[in-house]
C-alpha cells in the first residue's frame, strides 16, 4: 500500500490521560476524539481490528462455535438463536458466536449528561448437556485465553474475578467484559449455557496499554499495521525512491503487507512515524547504499543496518506466500 493513495494519521501532542494506551492510541493518531465520551479510527486501527477481530472468530470457530449475524451484538439474543436450533446432541455442545454494536449508558460530566456510548463487541454462547463435564463458561474462558495467547500477547495479564458461574473480566485497569454461567431450567437434567461478552475497544486498548514504550507501540506482529514501512528518502533522491517502489511491489507479490511511504515529507519525520505506529520492521533507502542492499531496522531494537535485498523476506523471518485478503467484520470508524 502507498501512503499517498490512502489517509495516514499525523503524531499529535498526546492527551493527558491515565492510561498509557489512550494516550498512545490518540498521539500516534489510531484515535481521534469526536467528543465527551466518544472517539473513531482510521485506517490504521481498521487493520489492527481486523487482526484481532480475525484471531478471535478463527479461535471460537475451531472450538466448534458457529458464526451469527446479530444487527447489535446481545448475549441473550444469541442464546435465543442456540436454543431455537433444535434439541443438543449426546455429548455434542452448540457454539455461537456474533460480531456487533454494543450500546452502554456513559455519563459525560463535561456535560452534566448521560448518553449512549456505542462500541464493537464479540459474544459467545455454548450450551452443553447437563453433566457433560467442564464447565462451560470455564471453556469460553480458556478459548479466550489461547486466542490472546496466539496473539504473542500475554494472555496471563487477563485476569477473572468473582464466583466460578459469573466472572468478571479486567486487563490491568480495563474491563474487558464478563463470562458467565447458568442452567437452561430446573432439575438436574437441565442443559447448561457458558456466555461470554467482550468489549474489543477495551480488549485491544487495554493491550496498547503495556505494549509500549518511550517512542510509541510495540505492537506484537501478528497485531501490527503493517508487516513492513518502507522509507524512500528524500523527494530529490530519486534512485532511492525508484528503488523503494520496485521493493515495495516485490513484497506485495511475495504476500508481505507492506506501506510505502511515499509522501513528501521529511525522512526523520516518517521513520518517527512508522515507530509511533508500531510497524515491526522498516527498510531505509538513501544515497550512498549499493544497489544490492537495503537499511533494516526493526523496532525490536538496534540500529539500522545494511542487509542484501535478496536476503530481506529471510532477514525477516517472512516467507514468500500467495497474497490473501484480510478477514474483517470490523466497522470502519473502530475505537
Amino acid at each position: 500500500m502507498r501512503a499517498t493513495e490512502v489517509p495516514l494519521p499525523q503524531l499529535v501532542e498526546p492527551p493527558d490521560s491515565p492510561l498509557p494506551g489512550d494516550r498512545a492510541l490518540i498521539g500516534s493518531g489510531f484515535a481521534v476524539t469526536l467528543g465527551p465520551g466518544l472517539v473513531a479510527g482510521g485506517m490504521l486501527l481498521q487493520r489492527v481490528f481486523e487482526q484481532l477481530e480475525a484471531v478471535l472468530c478463527e479461535t471460537f470457530a475451531a472450538a466448534g462455535a458457529v458464526r451469527a449475524s446479530l444487527p447489535a451484538s446481545e448475549g441473550e439474543a444469541l442464546l435465543n438463536l442456540a436454543l431455537h436450533a433444535g434439541p443438543l446432541g449426546a455429548g455434542r455442545p452448540r457454539g455461537l458466536f456474533a460480531l456487533g454494536t454494543g450500546f452502554r449508558e456513559e455519563s459525560r460530566s463535561e456535560a452534566g449528561l448521560g448518553g449512549l456510548a456505542l462500541y464493537r463487541r464479540l459474544d459467545v454462547v455454548r450450551l452443553v448437556q447437563a453433566g457433560a463435564g467442564d464447565s462451560p463458561a470455564a471453556a469460553l474462558l480458556a478459548d479466550l485465553r489461547r486466542a490472546l495467547a496466539s496473539l504473542g500477547t500475554s494472555c496471563s495479564e487477563l485476569s477473572a474475578q468473582g464466583d466460578a458461574h459469573d466472572l468478571d473480566l479486567s486487563w490491568g485497569e480495563r474491563g474487558v467484559g464478563r463470562v458467565f454461567e447458568r442452567a437452561l431450567g430446573e432439575g438436574d437434567d437441565a442443559p447448561r449455557a457458558g456466555l461470554l461478552g467482550l468489549d474489543l475497544h477495551a480488549l485491544l486498548a487495554a493491550v496498547a496499554d503495556v505494549h509500549l514504550d518511550r517512542e510509541g507501540f510495540t505492537w506484537p506482529a501478528s497485531l501490527a499495521p503493517f508487516e513492513v514501512g518502507i522509507l524512500p528518502g528524500a523527494s530529490d533522491d530519486q534512485l532511492s525512491r525508484t528503488r523503494a517502489t520496485k521493493l515495495h511491489d516485490a513484497l506485495q507479490r511475495a504476500g508481505v503487507s507492506v506501506l510505502l511511504d511515499d509522501r513528501d515529507q521529511r525522512p526523520a519525520d516518517a521513520r518517527r512515524a512508522l515507530r509511533a505506529w508500531g510497524l515491526p520492521a522498516a527498510v531505509l533507502f538513501g544515497p550512498g547504499l549499493p544497489e544490492d542492499q537495503v537499511l533494516l531496522e526493526l523496532r525490536s531494537g538496534g540500529a539500522p543496518a545494511p542487509v542484501p535485498e535478496a536476503e530481506l523476506l529471510t532477514r525477516l523471518g517472512l516467507s514468500e506466500r500467495a497474497p490473501t485478503r484480510r478477514r474483517s467484520n470490523a466497522t470502519r470508524a473502530n475505537y
